[in-house]
């Protein structure tokens, strides 16, 4: 499994996770997992804090990262 960059924060990380639990769409597989950290990657080369992105779709119970 890849591990969590650094750059990402680690409670933002644990929040993002623990919701998609909640709503019963955890994060099973690494792909999965990987995904998500590009995704974040991605969005972080566009000018978006991680932390925030995380949290946006913590608080907002999405999916996905925007």
């Amino acid at each position: 499994m890849k591990m969590i960059p650094n750059w990402i924060p680690a409670d933002a990380w644990a929040g993002y996770v623990e919701m998609r639990v909640s709503i019963k769409k955890p994060l099973k597989t690494e792909r999965a997992i990987n995904l998500a950290i590009n995704t974040l990657e991605r969005l972080q080369a566009e000018g978006n804090d991680p932390g925030a992105v995380l949290d946006q779709s913590t608080l907002n119970g999405w999916q996905g990262l925007f």
